[in-house]
């Protein structure tokens, strides 16, 4: 039996039955709540969105970052090695000096 939906709901109809659980927006609910609730919903989706790129631009941030770093690293090594080097050639001409005015010596 089809009911007519501009009737009142009759008293006879369980609590439980599909037509009395039927979602409906009834007269209680003002417009400016719904459009509350829709409009919050949009700037919590607006929202999630700005974290999402933010959360990107900061990863991209992060290997720029990483990447500058391991440069340094890189710099400071090698300037280590540079400064060993010539420690190297330093000692290498000592030497060279040294064992030459042992062969003067001897020569003498």
């Amino acid at each position: 039996m089809k009911r007519d939906e501009s009737e009142p709901m009759p008293l006879d109809v369980p609590r439980r039955s599909p037509e009395r659980e039927r979602w409906h927006v009834g007269k209680e609910v003002p417009l400016a709540m719904i459009v509350g609730m829709i409009t919050q919903t949009a700037a919590a989706i607006w929202w999630a969105r700005g974290q999402v790129a933010t959360d990107e631009a900061l990863g991209q941030r992060v290997s720029a970052l990483e990447r500058e770093r391991d440069a340094i690293r890189s710099a400071e090594r090698m300037a280590v090695i540079e400064a060993s080097i010539a420690d190297i050639r330093r000692s290498n001409e000592r030497l060279e000096l040294l064992v030459q005015q042992a062969l003067n010596a001897h020569r003498k």
